[in-house]
């Protein structure tokens, strides 16, 4: 029989050749003389083929790594070389015997494996690590064939960043760790979604719940691959803000924002409420979050608290306290109210009314000066305004029509024409000179006889320095000569008129 001593020696330049014309199996007797003799037999036995004539087939054995094989580790420091000449289509079985000395690593984890003239070396049978064997069957490969023991093991796998859900539009990295012979290359699918296909660690942003797989290929070229799925979770419809009133306001003012419904809110101001009430300038915004704790943000409602302010310079007189030569009573003073001056007649109450709706929008108290005039401010922006006054006994009067009033006060005098009053409700005082109706005690918008009671106590109790509307004519005592005034306008049934 053939062994170390008994062998062809087929290494180096050269090789044993076998004719070929039919289907059948042959031992191939090589070995090395590399250093110490080694017979490393290969039997071929081909099944199929195409013989053509001097058809042959070729051994030689070369005792080291083959150069194409990446493994550092579990591989045959032996290959044998297989030429197929003249046979067309073939299909064939290998054996081949390797030696102990030739293992680095544990041939436990061998495999047989085939190279042509490029990657990837084919992988066949697990070694038999009893008989020291390799074997390939049904081998196709014509021409040149390189055949050595490879690692078994493919390329191990783990995805770090996979397996969770995510929400629309959001992004998350893949990491492919690979174990093995490196260096790797990377191939993932579907593409899309994905920043890059080819690398290791590529950013995914899926437009819907996708599964990517990634291939890894070794060095040797063998391929593994492990998949993940990325779970797309959709957001809530954007949110819509609601206001209960313009965004644009008079600082002091303010205005309530409303999201649309949702699960939960968070405002840019770091509410949580679906509601919330703003006094300030600034771009408001809110973020909504569903169930699946997916977030969408609003687009910004600006609100703007403007720093502004209008100012009313007004003239006008009170019937009672009335003196002539435009003068009017100093009636705090003479009703004894404390650091009143003998310039001031009394507090009045200046409302703003809209020009269109007639609502009140603002109202503010002021000291009448005994001259008939008084300027008021209202944090409140330029515009046209119906002005109305009220006074303790005095007939509620408007202005006739509304009037446009911005920061610079300009004056509105009542007092030289009736029709400056709403329906010309003003009284004639000396000529050319109007004020508003006295005798209003009780403040219903009439002067009539529901005034009169009132009136008629403090009369009788001869009140005096004291504050009271019932002192129609601001002289500080409440009396007989307070009467005429009343009686008069009572008798005419005088009453507020207004829109």
């Amino acid at each position: 029989p053939f062994s170390a001593s008994k062998m062809i020696i087929a290494d180096g330049g050269g090789e044993l050749r076998k004719s070929f014309s039919i289907n059948g199996s042959y031992l191939f007797p090589v070995g090395d003389n590399f250093g110490t003799p080694e017979y490393s037999p290969v039997t071929l036995t081909y099944t199929s083929g195409t013989y053509a004539a001097g058809a042959y087939s070729s051994v030689k054995v070369s005792n080291t790594k083959h150069p194409s094989n990446a493994n550092s580790t579990n591989f045959l420091n032996r290959y044998w070389t297989v030429i197929n000449s003249g046979i067309t289509s073939p299909v064939y079985n290998i054996d081949a015997a390797y030696l102990p000395a030739d293992i680095t690593g544990s041939d436990l984890n061998i495999s047989m494996a085939v190279y042509t003239t490029a990657l990837p070396w084919i992988k066949y049978n697990a070694a038999n690590t009893t008989l020291k064997t390799l074997t390939a069957t049904g081998v196709t490969n014509a021409g040149t064939s390189f055949f050595t023991g490879i690692s078994s093991s493919a390329p191990g796998i783990s995805i770090l960043g996979g397996g969770i859900a995510i929400c629309s539009g959001d992004m998350v990295q893949l990491t492919a760790t690979a174990t093995g012979t490196g260096p790797f290359s990377y191939a993932w699918s579907p593409v899309a979604g994905l920043n890059q296909s080819t690398i290791f660690n590529p950013t995914a942003s899926p437009a819907s719940t996708t599964t990517y797989t990634v291939m890894v290929t070794d060095a040797n070229g063998i391929t593994a691959s492990q998949n993940t799925t990325i779970t797309v979770n959709s957001r809530p419809v954007l949110p819509v803000i609601s206001t209960n009133g313009p965004t644009s306001f008079c600082q002091g003012g303010s205005v309530m924002l409303t999201s649309s419904a949702a699960n939960s809110y968070l405002w840019s101001t770091g509410a949580t409420t679906q509601a919330i009430t703003v006094t300030a300038s600034g771009n408001y915004t809110v973020t909504v979050t569903n169930s699946a704790g997916c977030t969408t943000t609003s687009q910004p409602t600006a609100v703007t608290a403007n720093n502004c302010n209008i100012n009313l310079n007004l003239k006008f007189y009170l019937q009672g306290y009335y003196m002539g030569a435009g003068t009017m009573q100093p009636v705090l003073n003479n009703e004894s109210v404390p650091s009143s001056s003998a310039t001031e007649t009394d507090t009045v109450v200046v409302e703003l009314h809209h020009a269109t709706t007639f609502s009140l929008i603002a109202a503010k108290k002021a000291v009448l000066l005994t001259n008939g005039s008084v300027s008021v401010a209202f944090a409140q922006p330029a515009g046209s305004y119906y002005i109305a006054i009220r006074h303790r006994n005095t007939l509620l009067t408007w202005s006739a029509n509304p009037l446009a009033v911005s920061m610079v006060a300009s004056l509105y005098d009542f007092s030289n024409a009736a029709g400056k009053a709403y329906a010309a409700n003003q009284v004639q005082v000396e000529p050319g000179v109007w004020a508003f109706f006295t005798g209003d005690i009780n403040q219903d918008e009439f002067i009539d006889g529901n005034d009169f009671p009132e009136y008629d106590i403090d009369s009788f109790n001869g009140v005096n320095g004291q504050y009271m509307a019932t002192d129609l004519n601001g002289d500080g005592f409440v009396d007989g000569n307070d009467f005429p005034v009343y009686d008069v306008n009572s008798f005419n049934g005088v009453s507020s008129i207004h829109p």
